[in-house]
């Protein structure tokens, strides 16, 4: 009898998990094991990309959180491939260095968009670079349009001048690319994370040259072939990054191309986390207030994109705390955003009727949907927009994201 019982009680639970608000025990979160999220294994089946969104940068209690679920997903869901909002060429390299061997956590600390560079992200560095030695290593590979200045290891003149090789041999045309034009990409590179412009000349040079470079792509149907279309995307990035301060750019765009190709050529086979900001991530922007109602916002969203391409096999899960402050620890006080949740917000609803640390919340199930309308919340902290005061966002709560990743307590991060 109790043979039978045990796996009628762990149905049961399972089941009331799976419909409702899944409250998550301290000892889960530590263990990054999610025993009553085991429901996602089956609800993520068919689901190419997954989204991780945070509310704002330097969140350290969002970032630990966001790293227990990089582990629950690549062991428990099967998402092998970590892509992140950070410089495509430059992590393709590390990637390749991790695969090798001669990559170690703190070449991952080095390789990352300076929001991550913080003492929380070393458990993830660590993570991905101990799984390596696994049979299911997880890949780390970027999607953001921008670059990191030239070392060693990386040298983008010199990589470019070897694909300005092959496709050259390739067509048997001379594209006749001097130390000019390689100085031109290289600074453009090392300042994409600056507010600098490129000069007319090299602008006009970098114009004119790839437009011929992509005229000999064309030629050979690059699409066919991964590396040439993996430097035909990192050309587009090099034109994005030096048109970015003439306001002709469209970086969530050229972010949406590049994880797509990510997806679709270099990793078909592969399920993928996509690690971001809730901003960039964000698909449904019509179920926003302050995107509904004003056109101050860039409505270009790499989660639109992403949506429309993908359909349903694109998720969002967007993190979420109900107090405490965001920022450096540190710095006189600069940068901290003290988060408030007011009432008729879903983190409020949470920190008073559920009584946890942690919880998750599967919008698309119908009783969670039914909670939430009936207890009229409206508001939540995903998203961080109108600036001053962090107390959360107006919305259509149900249908903002596919899910919400709740935390009590955020708290400062504490910078490499």
């Amino acid at each position: 009898m109790r043979k039978i019982i045990i796996p009628i009680l762990l149905l049961i639970t399972y089941f009331i998990n799976a419909q409702s608000f899944t409250k998550i025990t301290d000892s889960e979160f530590k263990n990054a094991t999610f025993e009553s999220l085991n429901y996602l294994k089956d609800d993520l089946k068919d689901v190419k990309l997954i989204g991780l969104g945070e509310a704002l940068h330097n969140m350290g209690g969002t970032y630990t959180a966001k790293i227990k679920m990089v582990k629950f997903l690549h062991e428990k869901c099967g998402f092998n491939v970590f892509a992140v909002e950070s410089p495509m060429y430059n992590l393709s390299k590390v990637n390749e260095q991790l695969k090798n061997g001669t990559a170690t956590k703190d070449t991952i600390a080095r390789n990352i968009s300076g929001v991550w560079s913080t003492t929380e992200m070393m458990e993830l560095f660590e993570y991905i670079a101990e799984t390596q030695k696994t049979e299911n290593p997880l890949e780390y590979v970027g999607f953001d349009e921008s670059f990191f200045p030239s070392e060693k290891n990386q040298n983008l003149p010199k990589d470019y001048e070897v694909f300005i090789s092959r496709l050259e041999n390739k067509t048997n045309e001379n594209l006749k690319l001097d130390s000019i034009f390689y100085n031109a990409i290289d600074k453009t590179a090392n300042k994409s994370y600056s507010f600098s412009k490129q000069t007319p000349q090299d602008t006009l040079l970098m114009f004119n040259k790839f437009k011929e470079i992509n005229k000999l792509l064309k030629k050979i149907e690059y699409k066919n072939d991964n590396y040439f279309h993996f430097w035909k995307l990192n050309t587009d990035n090099l034109q994005s990054v030096y048109r970015k301060n003439y306001d002709k750019s469209n970086r969530d765009k050229q972010m949406a191309i590049n994880t797509i190709f990510l997806a679709e050529n270099m990793f078909p086979n592969e399920k993928i986390i996509v690690w971001g900001a809730t901003t960039h991530l964000i698909a449904n922007i019509n179920e926003i207030d302050s995107y509904k109602n004003s056109n101050k916002y860039n409505k270009n969203k790499l989660g639109v994109y992403l949506k429309n391409h993908f359909k349903e096999k694109y998720y969002l899960i967007a993190f979420t705390p109900m107090q405490g402050k965001s920022g450096f620890k540190g710095y006189l006080g600069l940068g901290k955003v003290k988060v408030r949740s007011k009432k008729g917000s879903i983190e409020y609803y949470i920190n008073e009727n559920y009584k946890t640390n942690f919880a998750y919340v599967p919008l698309n199930n119908e009783k969670v949907k039914k909670e939430i309308k009936e207890n009229e919340l409206k508001k939540s902290n995903i998203l961080w927009l109108n600036g001053g005061k962090y107390n959360g966002e107006s919305m259509n709560i149900s249908k903002a994201v596919d899910a919400i990743f709740y935390l009590k307590n955020e708290h400062l991060i504490n910078q490499k």
